[in-house]
């Protein structure tokens, strides 16, 4: 597994940028359009933005060849592994509208915490 994280190092640097930027932009874009009508979803979408601000310190971190900061990226990794896996149950609950998709994400962002549990540093 560590071999395959070194040699995809550069793919799991993109994939933190990306979720970073689609969680902070989701959470702007709902709080424009007003959504937030329970504690709930304001609570979800707070973590959301907290995930994506973490993702993008990693990712920044490893672009810099920084040491990983142990506690930032076990929560990423938490996070990440217990999103994949709140996917997978919502496949599961029938709650999507392409379980195919639905998981090969889900599949993807379990992955992105495993990487994040290792905390490789690529010299």
């Amino acid at each position: 597994m560590k071999h395959f994280f070194l040699q995809t190092h550069l793919f799991w640097i993109l994939t933190k940028f990306m979720l970073a930027i689609a969680g902070i932009g989701g959470f702007i874009s709902m709080w424009s359009l007003g959504i937030f009508r329970d504690h709930f979803t304001l609570i979800a979408n707070g973590l959301l933005v907290l995930y994506g601000f973490l993702l993008g310190y990693s990712g920044y971190a490893d672009i810099r060849s920084i040491p990983p900061n142990t506690v930032i990226r076990l929560i990423t990794g938490t996070l990440s592994v217990v999103s994949g896996l709140a996917l997978l149950l919502l496949i599961f609950l029938q709650h999507v509208r392409n379980p195919l998709i639905t998981l090969l994400m889900a599949l993807w962002v379990i992955v992105l915490g495993l990487y994040e549990w290792a905390q490789l540093v690529r010299e």
